[in-house]
């Protein structure tokens, strides 16, 4: 009886519902995997930027790891409301994401968060739009640093 209760509960998962989501075994673990994961990107990220001979360039990029910190805490801890207000939060965090890109060519690799916080509070087809969209958004912003046909 159980077990039916859970398929049809998984079948009538709502974008932004993520109670289902976070009863499933596991799920403690895979979110703090996502919050080292980001935590080390992030450090990555302030590597990058403080090496920077431009002591203006480094001020901007400490504020905008800064931000990106803040958006993604406030997009993780802020779940449970509603999803207009869950999608405010995964918007700022994606524009903190895009301003940081070409000053910080290593955040590139902040996508990886967004792409699993975009699949937990979108877990329709919205979510896979907004992967691709952040897919193409890196590509092309990393594409000078990519090597094509042995170039």
């Amino acid at each position: 009886m159980k077990s039916n209760q859970l398929e049809a509960s998984k079948s009538n998962i709502a974008a932004g519902d993520v109670s289902t989501y976070d009863s499933q075994p596991g799920a403690a673990n895979y979110r703090r995997a996502m919050n080292i994961l980001t935590v080390a990107l992030l450090i990555g990220a302030l590597g990058a930027a403080v090496r920077t001979q431009d002591v203006q360039a480094a001020i901007v990029a400490v504020i905008l790891c800064i931000l990106f910190a803040f958006f993604y805490t406030m997009a993780v801890t802020r779940i449970r409301d509603r999803l207009m207000l869950k999608i405010m939060w995964l918007a700022g965090l994606t524009a903190v994401w895009v301003i940081m890109l070409p000053i910080i060519p290593v955040s590139v690799y902040c996508v990886f968060p967004l792409f699993f916080l975009y699949l937990r509070v979108l877990p329709d087809y919205r979510g896979m739009i907004a992967v691709v969209g952040a897919t193409c958004v890196a590509i092309l912003t990393f594409r000078a640093h990519l090597t094509l046909w042995g170039r």
